[in-house]
């Protein structure tokens, strides 16, 4: 299995997933069994021993379980058990992958910003095996190359723990099986909870079923001087730069496009509004209030909070990012190895910097105690369930990886508590228990993409997608067929003026996705099938007996003596 010479995570916000021939070898194993459990020890090219460590082996139903444990410090990443050898791969990325070329070089796969669930499968013809990452999932990944998946176990804070676990099950009916070999064992562990239970508990996520999800910008932060600089953006000649935010849409104008949209044919949905906060969208995280007063006052925007079923407002707010501009700044901010503050993404307001989660909590609490005025019913937390687990090195306050896993679920459960909606980027299977809806970049590359997730997660939880489905066309586009095939919601992203006056013709022209989400939004996708030999026409069915086929091709397609035309969809009704 390919090692790496280094520890693999340096303290980044993004891990570098593209790894180099310069900073790996292939380790070899030598082992020799004492007691039921085998001694290893790693080697490198030219046969130096690395470490060692100890792991057992043994069956428990019909699955086998690596139990890993003693690894040796001086080893940076352990990457084992070593893969096995399989004509395709099946990977939780996006919606799901299914692989049948070799990587391009090596691949470090983090869990959660890349592997969205916890596990990776291979395939040849309909029988496959899946990989579960069950103790330990919290410091590891996966290393891709060529045709092969190597689990790969990570230190936290310098140290490895105790032991790890991977479980090793086995199917006979393709990708389907993996994710319901999957689903069930993630079900047994308790880490499940359906969207019929959390409509239950949290009725107004029932506008979400056949519904769709706006999301608006209210405002964007001024444009500042050292933000052209910093980006080597000349300033024009004469050019005045005002220091006023950017309004997009008042609080009062929000009730007029809510309005707008119902005429135009939306029965429900969910509008998240963003930019809110005081200086507009990121501009203050995490010291949001008051409300951005260029777009009204706290008591407007109290009033939109308010807007009646079957229409939920929610707020956007992010506890990952933290400006220097802002009065917190740089209070529990994340040290890295080197003792320097870790950098996060250049976003609308300059450069962010990450927050620990464990000081996410405080400033959730801290905010809600000026916000529960709103009383919104409702949150749309940005980056919580899309970006892998941190270290931190800050002195007296460190955070291993796993404690950034437990810290996040409490943030989340924070929302649960006060009974509102919660929402995230993306999605990973950390959140299920307590994400309702994400909004990700699930995207369809023909006879590659599978519903991994929806197969394991459709009733779970609701997706929504940042792809553009164009008014001016057809509505049968690729972006609407794939939302029709996956069961998604449609989600509409408004940051301008245009945007904005084009809602309501966009509502209007997808209402026929609506209405088929409405019809399987809370049942378990039961299976998925490419019914030609190029992948142009696929079929999705789902547990109430219903069914859809997509042709994405340009052409007519037959398949068993049924006729789909161009671009088009077909639902059935088992009988």
């Amino acid at each position: 299995a390919y090692q790496e010479n280094e520890e693999i995570e340096q303290g980044h916000v993004w891990v570098r997933k593209g790894r180099s021939s310069c900073e790996q070898y292939p380790g070899r194993f030598r082992g020799k069994l004492i007691n039921g459990e085998a001694q290893f020890i790693l080697l490198n090219r030219l046969n130096k021993i690395m470490g060692g460590f100890t792991c057992k082996v043994g069956l428990n139903e019909e699955a086998i379980v690596f139990t890993i444990k003693n690894i040796d410090e001086k080893i940076p990443n352990l990457c084992f058990p070593p893969p096995i050898e399989n004509e395709k791969l099946v990977l939780p990325i996006g919606i799901g992958k299914l692989m049948s070329k070799p990587f391009s070089g090596a691949n470090f796969l983090p869990m959660i910003a890349t592997l969205n669930m916890r596990f990776f499968g291979g395939l040849n013809k309909k029988n496959g095996y899946v990989a579960i990452f069950e103790n330990g999932f919290e410091d590891a990944g996966a290393m891709g190359v060529k045709m092969s998946v190597t689990p790969v176990w990570q230190k936290s804070l310098g140290k490895y723990a105790a032991s790890r676990s991977i479980r090793y099950s086995f199917t006979s009916n393709g990708y389907v099986g993996i994710a319901k070999t999957f689903r069930a064992w993630f079900i047994q562990q308790g880490l499940f909870k359906s969207l019929r239970e959390k409509i239950k508990e949290t009725p107004q996520l029932a506008s979400l079923v056949g519904g769709k999800l706006i999301s608006v910008v209210a405002a964007w932060p001024a444009r500042r001087k050292e933000m052209d600089e910093e980006h080597l953006q000349p300033q024009k000649a004469n050019e005045q730069l005002t220091g006023k935010v950017n309004k997009v849409l008042s609080f009062s104008e929000m009730e007029n496009l809510i309005a707008d949209c119902k005429k135009a044919g939306l029965k429900n949905g969910v509008f998240c509004i963003r930019g809110w906060i005081r200086g507009g969208y990121d501009y203050s995280h995490p010291d949001v209030w008051p409300p951005e007063k260029d777009c009204g006052t706290a008591e407007e925007l109290k009033k939109v909070c308010a807007s009646p079923a079957p229409f939920t407002v929610v707020l956007h707010d992010n506890y990952q990012d933290i400006y220097e501009h802002n009065p917190s700044f740089p209070k529990g901010v994340i040290f890295n190895k080197k003792g320097s503050n870790m950098l996060g993404g250049y976003w609308a307001s300059g450069q962010a910097y990450i927050v620990s989660s464990k000081q996410s909590i405080k400033n959730s609490k801290a905010n809600w105690e000026k916000i529960k005025f709103l009383n919104p019913p409702g949150f749309y937390v940005d980056t919580i369930t899309t970006v892998q687990l941190y270290e931190s090195y800050t002195p007296g306050n460190t955070q291993s990886r796993s404690q950034d896993l437990q810290q996040k679920i409490q943030l989340m459960q924070l929302y649960k508590n006060r009974k509102q909606i919660l929402g995230s980027e993306d999605g990973a299977d950390i959140g299920i228990k307590y994400q309702d809806w994400g909004e990700n970049r699930h995207e369809r590359t023909e006879g590659e993409t599978i519903p991994l997730w929806t197969l394991v997660f459709h009733d779970a939880i609701f997706d929504t997608c940042y792809l553009e489905i164009p008014i001016d066309e057809s509505a049968n586009n690729e972006a609407a067929l794939s939302h029709l095939l996956w069961g998604h919601n449609i989600m509409f992203w408004a940051d301008d003026a245009a945007k904005m006056k084009a809602q309501p013709a966009a509502i209007a022209h997808t209402q026929f996705v609506d209405d088929w989400h409405r019809q399987i939004a809370l049942e378990e996708m039961t299976d998925h099938q490419f019914l030609t030999e190029d992948a142009s026409v696929e079929k999705t069915s789902f547990a109430n007996g219903k069914s859809i086929t997509v042709n994405f091709s340009k052409e007519i397609k037959v398949v068993d003596g049924t006729t789909y035309q161009p671009a088009s969809y077909t639902i059935f009704k088992k009988i």
